[in-house]
């Protein structure tokens, strides 16, 4: 009996874990993966997740005087400007006066707020196409960088100039800020 018992235990136990081995079913679902992309634009100055990129920098080198034009551009002397765009996204860059505006001159001003050099800036090696004072967020009239978005990174080149006055300015580090607008 101890035998019929003890194989009777072994068979129920052997039963017991086979069936729930057999009792697990199973069942399946999906899950939908999406994103909308917008139209969109950003230029290098620009903050794009809490951290600034490199700003864009013209410039124009030691000088000791004015007596002929001093030009300058971003690709040789500084840091150029880049304008990142969806792909087919229409884009335009409109430039303020900085801060340093007067009238309707660009001006780079000493530490001390008092002595000033006039420059132009330009969207051609010839220095024909100036660009506009347009501190437009909105409005893209008169610009003259225009583009069409690739998805890639795209360099655009400023160029500026320091006319010759003739005069040898007030010895000192001289500085402008000027804000760019990209419209899309």
């Amino acid at each position: 009996m101890k035998k019929n018992t003890l194989a009777l235990l072994m068979v129920s136990s052997f039963g017991l874990f086979t069936a729930n081995c057999f009792a697990a079913g199973s069942a399946t679902g999906s899950l939908q993966i999406k994103v909308n992309v917008q139209s969109s634009c950003v230029l290098n100055t620009a903050t794009v997740g809490g951290t600034t990129a490199t700003q864009a920098l013209l410039d124009f080198g030691t000088i000791t005087h004015l007596a002929a034009d001093i030009k300058a551009n971003t690709s040789t002397s500084g840091q150029g400007l880049t304008v990142l765009c969806s792909p087919n996204t229409a884009w335009s860059l409109n430039f303020d006066g900085g801060n340093n505006l007067s009238s309707s001159q660009r001006r780079m001003s000493d530490t001390s707020k008092s002595n000033y050099i006039a420059y132009n800036l330009y969207a051609d090696s010839g220095y024909a196409k100036a660009v506009p004072v347009n501190s437009s967020t909105t409005d893209a009239t008169g610009s003259v960088f225009t583009g069409t978005g690739t998805g890639a990174a795209q360099n655009v080149i400023v160029y500026g100039k320091i006319p010759a006055t003739g005069t040898i300015p007030v010895p000192g580090s001289y500085s402008d800020t000027v804000t760019v607008y990209i419209i899309f």
